[in-house]
C-alpha cells in the first residue's frame, strides 16, 4: 500500500480544486435552503445576481458525478449514476451563460460536448456515462418528449405545454425537476401552479439580490455598495422581480390589499335561514358564465360562499352547454334557497338574440321565472367599482373586513389575487376578470341588512 506523503496530499487538494472546482463550491444561504428542499419540483425564484444559474449548474455537477460538495451530498439529490438529464433555457443563456458556467464547474476533461446542429454545444457526455443535452424554447415541444429523464432543469420559466411534455418524460419517484428564475414576464400558469395553487410535490424558494450580499447576506457573493449600484440601474417597475423575487404581474395587481390569511375562511360557509342572499352573473358567448353567491351575515360581512364552474376556470376556452344547461345547473345550486337578489352584467344582459328577439336577461326569465337587475352603471364604472371592494376588503386589528371568501371558491379567490391591470398602459387586464366582476357587481348593490352598524366579530372568524 502506497504511503502518502504531506506533499502528495496537498499536490492532491491543488489539483482538486484547479480540476474539479464545484467540490468546492459554497452557496449562499438562499440555495443551500433550496438545496434543502426534498420534494420533486424544486423552485429557485431569485431577483438578479441571486446566482441562481450557479447554483443549478453545481447541482448538475453533483448529479453528474457525485463530487462530495458538502451543501449536495445530501439523499434527496442522490441519483444512480449514470443518468440522463436536460437543461431547458432561453437561446442566449443557453449559447452564453451555460456553456461558461459549465467549462467553470465542471471537472476538467471529463466531459465531451458537441453541438448537433445548434450554435452553442448541446450535448453532453461525461466519464460517469451521464448525458444531458441543452433544448431551448424555440425548439418544438415534440423534442421535449423525446426520451426518459431521470432529472431536469429549466432555466426561466417556458409554457405550460412544454413544462408538461417535459414532465410526462420523468416517472417519479427518485426523479429531480429543477426550475431557477426571475419572476419578470412569467405566463400566469407558473404563479398558479407553484404559489397559488401550490402543484403537488414542489416547493418554492425566493431570493432577494441582498442575500447576496456579503455584508448582509449568508455566503454572500457581491459587497453591499455593488449591490446598491446594481440597483440604481434598475427600472422601478421592474424591481420588485429583478431585485427581491418576486413576481412581476403582482406589481400591477388590482386587489393588492387581499390576503388569503385574512380574507378566507377557514371551512366552507353556508347562509343560515332567512339572510339575504346574493347572485351575480357575468355572461360569455364562447365561455362558460361565471356566477357567484354571496349572503349577508349577522355582521353585515358579505361571505362568497358558492361559485360556478366550481373546476379551474381560467383554463377554460368555450363551452357547450345551452342556456338550459345553466339554469338547471343553477337550480341544482341553489336546492330551492330564497334569492334575494339576482344581479347580471348589463353590457351583455341587453343584447339581443337576432333568432328570438330577445335578451339574455328576457330569455332568462322566460325560462326560469327569474328577475334579474342590471350591473350597476356610473361615469368610470369599472374604477368607481373596484374602490369600494377596496373599502369592503380594507380591515384593521380591531375592525374585521367586510368582504370574506369560502376556501371552496377557487375561482373567486384566484380571481382575487391575480386579476391585475397593464403597469404600461395602466388597463384592466381581461385575464381573471370574470369573478372578480361579479362580486364588483354585488358589493355595488350595496347589500345590507337593517342596520349598517358591524357587530362585534370573534377573531376565530376570519384568518388571522
Amino acid at each position: 500500500m502506497k504511503t502518502l506523503h504531506k506533499a502528495d496530499i496537498l499536490a492532491e487538494q491543488v489539483r482538486r480544486r484547479e480540476y474539479e472546482p464545484s467540490r468546492y463550491y459554497i452557496p449562499n444561504g438562499k440555495l443551500e435552503e433550496w438545496y434543502n428542499l426534498k420534494t420533486f419540483i424544486r423552485v429557485f425564484c431569485g431577483g438578479n445576481r441571486t446566482s441562481k444559474t450557479s447554483g443549478a449548474v453545481n447541482a448538475v455537477c453533483h448529479l453528474c458525478y457525485g463530487l462530495g460538495n458538502e451543501y449536495l451530498q445530501k439523499p434527496q439529490w442522490k441519483l444512480p449514476i449514470p443518468n440522463r438529464g436536460r437543461i431547458l433555457s432561453t437561446h442566449t443563456a443557453a449559447r452564453n451563460t451555460y456553456e461558461e458556467e459549465i467549462r467553470k464547474w465542471f471537472p476538467r476533461g471529463r466531459y465531451n460536448a458537441i453541438k448537433v446542429g445548434r450554435t452553442f454545444d448541446s450535448l453532453y457526455t461525461t466519464d460517469t456515462g451521464c448525458k444531458f443535452d441543452i433544448l431551448t424554447y424555440d425548439q418544438a415541444e415534440s423534442e421535449a418528449e423525446s426520451v426518459t429523464l431521470d432529472w431536469a432543469l429549466f432555466d426561466e420559466p417556458p409554457t405550460r405545454e412544454l413544462f408538461i411534455a417535459t414532465v410526462s418524460r420523468m416517472f417519479v419517484p427518485h426523479k429531480i425537476l429543477m426550475v431557477v428564475m426571475t419572476p419578470l414576464y412569467c405566463e400566469p400558469w407558473v404563479y398558479d401552479d407553484f404559489v397559488a395553487k401550490k402543484r403537488p410535490n414542489s416547493a418554492i424558494v425566493y431570493a432577494d439580490i441582498e442575500d447576496n450580499c456579503i455584508e448582509h447576506g449568508v455566503r454572500g457573493h457581491f459587497s453591499h455598495q455593488v449591490i446598491q449600484e446594481i440597483l440604481e440601474q434598475y427600472d422601478p417597475e421592474t424591481l420588485e422581480a429583478r431585485a427581491h423575487g418576486k413576481f412581476m404581474h403582482l406589481a400591477g395587481m388590482v386587489y393588492k390589499g387581499f390576503s388569503r390569511k385574512i380574507h378566507v375562511l377557514r371551512e366552507p360557509l353556508k347562509p343560515r335561514p332567512g339572510v339575504p342572499v346574493y347572485m351575480s352573473i357575468d355572461p360569455h358567448a364562447g365561455r362558460p358564465f361565471a356566477i357567484t353567491w354571496a349572503f349577508l351575515n349577522d355582521n353585515q360581512q358579505l361571505v362568497i360562499y358558492d361559485e360556478w364552474p366550481e373546476a379551474d376556470y381560467h383554463t377554460m376556452t368555450s363551452s357547450s352547454l345551452a342556456l338550459p344547461d345553466i339554469i338547471a345547473i343553477i337550480k341544482e345550486k341553489e336546492g330551492g334557497m330564497p334569492i334575494s337578489t339576482r344581479i347580471i352584467d348589463r353590457h351583455f344582459a341587453n343584447n339581443r338574440d337576432a333568432s328570438t328577439g330577445l335578451t339574455l336577461k328576457e330569455q332568462l326569465y322566460k325560462q326560469s321565472g327569474w328577475g334579474f337587475r342590471d350591473s350597476y352603471n356610473v361615469e368610470n364604472e369599472v374604477d368607481t367599482g373596484v374602490l369600494k371592494v377596496k373599502e369592503w376588503l380594507r380591515h384593521t386589528d380591531k375592525v374585521p373586513p367586510r368582504l370574506l371568501f369560502s376556501p371552496n371558491c377557487r375561482n373567486n379567490i384566484r380571481g382575487m389575487e391575480a386579476w391585475a391591470y397593464d403597469t404600461h398602459t395602466g388597463k384592466y387586464k381581461e385575464q381573471y376578470k370574470d369573478f372578480p366582476d361579479t362580486v364588483r357587481h354585488i358589493v355595488m348593490a350595496n347589500p345590507r341588512v337593517s342596520v349598517d352598524i358591524p357587530h362585534p366579530v370573534p377573531k376565530a372568524f376570519y384568518r388571522i
